[in-house]
């Protein structure tokens, strides 16, 4: 029988005999992670911290332990160390997905708008459909730098594919406002108010 690629010998008593070189020091490292991971889901912040960074000296290109360390400094409000470990992270592995979108979030809490642009450029373009934060985020990002054009096609993409996105279509009204477009945005104004939640 075979165990991670190495010689085992079942025994009639069910016990296996493993080959001494076997390696579980992956699966102890994994091991680790998860309960540090586990102390950031409990909102123990500092614990998840110390034992990651524990673990990084030995595993400094380890994306998960970078990731977690981004992501407690996030939840700490910690922009710098938050954006060091996430970018570390991404430097590891730099097709993963969610790590992109907690930088975005990060960096939009911050108002980082052209950091924010950047990562939703790479997100959005590969995304098989129109995501609605990610649409809504890149346009207002957009709209604080002046951007004003693009954030409007950005708004006009996400309220075609989700009609009653009220938020979208109250920014979109704006644009329309200062482009003195003013029967559309009243239209859109018309369209929010109906479409938003009733208190």
């Amino acid at each position: 029988s075979r165990y991670k690629d190495k010689d085992v010998i079942i025994l009639n008593s069910g016990y296996m005999l493993m080959d001494p070189s076997t390696d579980f020091s992956d699966y102890d490292l994994n091991q680790e992670i998860n309960k540090a991971i586990s102390s950031y889901w409990n909102s123990d912040y500092e614990n998840a911290i110390s034992s990651l960074k524990k673990l990084s000296y030995d595993h400094p290109n380890n994306f998960r332990i970078n990731h977690f360390l981004g992501k407690c400094y996030h939840a700490q409000k910690d922009r710098y160390y938050a954006n060091q470990y996430y970018s570390k992270a991404i430097e590891i592995d730099p097709e993963n997905t969610e790590v992109r979108a907690d930088r975005v979030n990060l960096n939009f809490e911050n108002s980082y708008w052209r950091d924010v642009i950047s990562d939703l450029d790479f997100l959005i373009l590969r995304s098989t459909s129109v995501v609605n934060d990610y649409y809504f985020k890149r346009a207002y990002s957009k709209y604080q730098i002046g951007q004003i054009d693009e954030a409007l096609n950005d708004y006009s993409t996400l309220i075609n594919e989700y009609p009653n996105a009220y938020s979208a279509l109250n920014n979109r009204a704006l644009i329309y406002i200062k482009k003195s477009m003013n029967a559309r945005a009243l239209t859109d104004c018309i369209a929010g108010l109906k479409a938003a939640p009733k208190s």
